[in-house]
């Protein structure tokens, strides 16, 4: 008998198109939502967002805490209102064009990543499932987009839950090495995002 199952809770699928556009499907086995898709939808955001800071490299790092910090910043103060349509630049990645637009989906992209979360002992842990692992920052912009598109379809009170634990993961970071392993920052993340849920009334979903 196994004692826990590495099957995944619940996975994103990002389609890149070139030259700014990116696309994000979320899967989750059958019977699963609706009952823990509120804790799944936060957990593959923050989660991939721990991933992408642990993988991105020193030069790209500042860009992705700015973009982080910016995005968790428009999520948390659009209310239930309609997201902004700028908040994915691409300069800071020395990328030209831009912003990021996150598009419905029209097919297989030019790169595709995929990320999930999985239980393991000790909880919820977030992986790569595919990773094309390009000299360009596609990883950190794919999870960019995913906190987006999350949050477009989100009530006020989950993209502020999101926005919390993106702020608890920047905090993490702020004090341990990027190298630590993501489990620990996604879990830092979500105690964080918790308490400050609780000072308004309010608690992350269950199964985090």
């Amino acid at each position: 008998m196994k004692l826990f199952s590495r099957s995944f809770l619940v996975r994103a699928r990002v389609s890149l198109y070139p030259p700014a556009r990116a696309a994000v499907l979320l899967d989750a086995p059958e019977g699963r939502w609706p009952e823990h898709q509120a804790a799944d939808r936060y957990g593959i955001g923050v989660g991939m967002s721990a991933l992408a800071c642990n993988r991105t490299n020193d030069r790209r790092w500042p860009a992705m805490q700015a973009a982080l910090q910016d995005v968790a910043s428009g999520i948390a103060t659009s209310g239930s209102d309609p997201l902004p349509g700028d908040l994915i630049p691409l300069a800071g990645f020395e990328l030209p064009g831009g912003p990021l637009r996150v598009v419905p989906h029209e097919g297989e992209g030019r790169t595709e990543v995929e990320a999930e979360l999985v239980k393991a002992p000790g909880g919820v842990v977030p992986r790569i499932k595919v990773d094309p692992k390009s000299a360009a920052p596609t990883f950190e912009l794919a999870t960019l987009a995913t906190l987006v598109a999350l949050a477009a379809d989100a009530r006020a009170e989950e993209r502020l839950a999101l926005a919390f634990g993106i702020e608890g993961l920047l905090a993490w970071y702020r004090e341990a090495q990027r190298g630590s392993p993501p489990r620990d920052a996604f879990r830092f993340a979500n105690a964080h995002a918790d308490d400050r849920l609780r000072e308004i009334g309010r608690t992350l979903p269950e199964g985090l």
